[in-house]
């Protein structure tokens, strides 16, 4: 099946993303790789809500990277940085293409492998056919490649009954502040954004483990929501919707609906943001304000057991 590419450019660079739908062309044909970048959308789209739809539902992302799109506040500060969340949260890869001169390695971009070869700008290449080549050679060789840090899941439990311990990914989510630093904001979101690709991640990869009757699915609605259903014989058995940054509810935290209607205008339960001995963690909010809860900051991996918990508790 075809990979998912995400396109993050500049409007102003249509040409070089012209030369990269042409060498990505042959991978497309072939069923390699599947393009997205927002020349899909059509008048009356929401263009926000649709950009940040298909980047959450991408498996992998490539960066036209250029003087314009570091200039860009939506490239830098949507795309490129819920780019950077969902390859820290082990979910999507991300591909750096350099395609001009620019201050790129001054990014989060640094870290990060780019293409062509030595993250040489293509418009510096005496050949650009051959770096654009390479470009296309380097994205299909990604599409084939597991997402940084892929998970593994522990082996199936008894059916048909459910677990209340889901998937678990390895390596967990770390996510440290300095001794003595107050975390900003900025340190905040960034978790939280963390927290919430690998809560879905893990509760996308634990569906994969029912069988004798029990089925489920995973519908990712947006990049700040998704449902899980649960059904037994085919009936449906238990559902939800897990959300964040919501008008109220998840503002600034994660919260849980026991609902698959996608609705985020109530919550059965929140998780709030706490730092605790290991970093910033993830408090239930209702349950440690009834005194059914231990104060101390979970992972991210244990909120996905907790919220897990919540779903399968009357299967």
């Amino acid at each position: 099946m075809a990979r998912k590419l995400f396109i993050s450019y500049s409007h102003h660079d249509a040409d070089l993303l012209g030369e990269l739908r042409v060498h990505l062309r042959p991978y497309e044909r072939s069923g390699v790789v599947k393009p997205w970048f927002d020349g899909f959308l059509i008048p009356g789209d929401d263009f926000d809500r649709e950009v940040r739809s298909a980047l959450a539902a991408s498996d992998f992302i490539g960066l036209l990277v250029t003087p314009r799109f570091l200039a860009s506040d939506y490239c830098v500060d949507v795309e490129m940085e819920d780019a950077i969340r969902r390859h820290q949260a082990g979910v999507a890869r991300v591909v750096p293409i350099i395609a001009k001169p620019c201050a790129w390695q001054t990014t989060s971009l640094s870290k990060l492998l780019a293409t062509p070869t030595d993250g040489k700008p293509i418009t510096k290449w005496s050949d650009a056919d051959e770096a654009w080549h390479i470009v296309g050679r380097d994205l299909a060789n990604a599409a084939g490649a597991d997402a940084p840090q892929k998970a593994s899941v522990e082996p199936p439990v008894a059916m048909p009954r459910v677990s209340p311990e889901p998937a678990r990914p390895v390596p967990a989510l770390s996510f440290r502040i300095p001794s003595g630093r107050k975390p900003t904001d900025q340190d905040i979101d960034d978790f939280r954004h963390a927290a919430f690709e690998r809560i879905a991640q893990i509760f996308d990869l634990s569906l994969t483990k029912f069988g004798d009757g029990m089925s489920g699915r995973f519908r990712r609605l947006d990049a700040n929501r998704f449902t899980v259903s649960l059904y037994l014989n085919g009936s449906k058995a238990a559902g939800c919707t897990i959300f964040t940054g919501g008008d109220f509810f998840g503002a600034r935290g994660i919260a849980y609906n026991g609902s698959d209607d996608g609705r985020t205008s109530s919550m059965n339960e929140e998780l709030s943001i706490e730092v605790g001995p290991q970093g910033l963690g993830l408090v239930p909010h209702l349950a440690k304000a009834f005194g059914r809860a231990d104060s101390t900051p979970m992972s991210a991996e244990d909120a996905a057991a907790y919220f897990w918990k919540q779903l399968t508790q009357h299967l």
